[in-house]
């Protein structure tokens, strides 16, 4: 450990979580989805769709996705150029639209672009991956073409995590940080924490810095104090 005082805060450094398809962390929650990205390119249909809450592991499914896929990440910005100026001549072997529900709601030119991205994926024999918050059927789309195009495509859900799946990602996330830690702190953080991928990664976020601010090893009142939201020495 670097030479501090006690209550001396660590620099907080970036840590972003690996997000790969090894780092999956799969339970019943997220198998089916985790199947989806391992079943690539061997869909039935060109366009699937990953929907679940906040926190669920829609983005980090994504990238996992990406890693086999190669696809092409668009973003608002993105929709935007395809509305303005259509396909290059050489496109991508795959697209891919994170939130996508969000970034087309109540925007007719970015709903015709994903309509026209659809039509293009079908017909040019490409793939194309949406994540969303809602049900394909419960997006907030103006155009009954776009509706039916977005229902016919394969949709599978992301369901809470159960204590198997937090368990698992807090053990995940902790080894990625070098700590080992006795099984009944990960038990007492799961039946208290909030009950979402997100939630773990700042729970473990909070862990580190307070076992470093503090020299210590982590311990139950490390771990209840990160549970309170605490950020460094109390």
């Amino acid at each position: 450990m670097p030479d501090r005082r006690p209550d001396q805060l660590p620099l907080d450094l970036a840590h972003p979580p690996a997000q790969g398809r090894a780092d999956l962390v799969v339970g019943e929650a997220n198998r089916a989805a985790v199947a989806l990205v391992d079943r690539w390119p061997d869909w039935p249909v060109p366009v699937a769709l990953v929907h679940g809450g906040a926190g669920a592991g829609k983005t980090h499914l994504l990238r996992a996705w990406a890693e086999r896929a190669r696809p092409a990440v668009l973003d608002g910005a993105g929709l935007a150029r395809l509305a303005d100026g259509g396909f290059a001549d050489d496109p991508p072997p795959a697209w891919a639209i994170d939130d996508a529900d969000r970034l087309i709601a109540g925007d007719a030119a970015a709903q015709g672009a994903l309509l026209h991205l659809i039509n293009h994926a079908r017909d040019a024999g490409r793939t194309l991956l949406l994540t969303g918050t809602l049900a394909p059927g419960r997006w907030p789309v103006d155009r009954v073409d776009l509706s039916s195009r977005l229902k016919a495509g394969l949709a599978v859900a992301l369901a809470p995590p159960d204590d198997a799946l937090l368990t698992g990602v807090l053990v995940k996330l902790l080894a990625d940080r070098r700590y080992e830690i006795d099984a009944r702190l990960i038990r007492y953080a799961v039946a208290r924490m909030e009950r979402s991928l997100a939630a773990a990664g700042r729970l473990v976020a909070r862990i580190d810095r307070l076992s470093l601010a503090r020299q210590r090893p982590v311990t139950l009142d490390i771990v209840r104090a990160a549970l309170q939201g605490i950020e460094g020495p109390d």
